[in-house]
């Protein structure tokens, strides 16, 4: 008669609820919510949290997970995890004030990127582009080492979790042209002449 080999019961549970189809600094699945409470129980990851704050172009909700900043998005959003105003989410809501204000031309936040390793590498790039100036689907693919991956570059752009602190809004087409935005062209072409006008005002912060 065969023994069963031991099983490391915690091993078993991180293997069979982890998900590997995202990369993400705590590894809890964006994909697979319910499954995370396995590994939150394990001691795996940090909690999630969020809080929504009024700006001049609306509500942004704000999110953190224990690393840093994880999502910035447009209106009032209902989240996973807890609703609550902690000290890395209102630094966060500060610094998009004093953006707004046009004194702030670069975020100091600690950012958390939850995606593929290819949209990563494309949100990194995205923070590399200076405030008040733009650049081409064709520039970012270019920066990141793939010259034909527009297409690809422009679904990572598209999927950008952290809206304004990662600027995928100074991202325009080839001719110039404005192109999708998760707020809205509207909003995008408010973003750019925001920056545009406040270019050489005095950074305070």
């Amino acid at each position: 008669m065969k023994i069963p080999p031991k099983i490391n019961i915690c091993s078993f549970l991180y293997s069979s609820f982890h998900c590997t189809q995202e990369i993400c600094t705590c590894q809890v699945s964006p994909c697979q919510p319910w499954k995370n409470m396995v590994y939150l129980f394990l001691g795996g990851c940090h909690m999630r949290y969020y809080y929504d704050y009024s700006f001049p172009i609306g509500n942004l909700t704000i999110e953190e997970d224990g690393h840093g900043i994880c999502g910035i998005y447009f209106g009032t959003k209902m989240l996973e995890g807890e609703k609550k105003n902690t000290e890395l989410i209102r630094e966060a809501a500060l610094q998009l004030s004093q953006y707004f204000d046009g004194r702030r031309k670069k975020f100091d936040l600690k950012l958390s990127y939850h995606g593929t390793e290819f949209q990563i590498k494309v949100w990194k790039a995205l923070e590399k582009i200076p405030y008040g100036e733009t650049c081409t689907y064709k520039d970012i693919a270019e920066s990141v080492g793939i010259p034909k991956g527009c297409r690809a570059v422009g679904m990572a752009n598209n999927r950008n979790p952290i809206v304004i602190v990662v600027p995928c809004h100074r991202v325009i087409g080839m001719n110039g042209s404005l192109t999708g935005y998760a707020g809205g062209l509207e909003m995008k072409e408010y973003l750019l002449d925001l920056e545009k006008s406040n270019q050489k005002l005095k950074e305070r912060y």
